[in-house]
């Protein structure tokens, strides 16, 4: 799919379009695109994360892992998020063994 239609902007999903490409997805993409999502945050950001910044409310980027590394932030979670990260958790700890 290509980054832009023509005109200088960015093509965007449809909520739809989302939420099926989510209900395919293995639990760690879900896990990754939901933090994306549900965050604002870029993929790298996401996959740098451990679950050492995951509370059972929030998630914390450190200020290592944002763009311009200038500080630290910190996002509530929402119910979705909260069950993709518990559903990739759990993935996570089985393979892990």
């Amino acid at each position: 799919m290509p980054k832009s239609c023509g005109s200088g902007k960015a093509l965007t999903l449809t909520t739809e379009q989302l939420d099926s490409i989510m209900r395919e997805a293995s639990p760690k993409l879900r896990a990754v695109f939901q933090i994306c999502r549900c965050t604002a945050c870029r993929v790298s950001e996401s996959l740098s994360l451990l679950w050492a910044n995951v509370t059972a409310t929030d998630i914390i980027f450190p200020k290592s892992v944002t763009k311009g590394k200038l500080k630290t932030r910190t996002i509530p979670m929402n119910g979705r998020l909260t069950e993709a990260l518990r559903a990739w958790r759990a993935a996570w700890t089985t393979a892990q063994g």
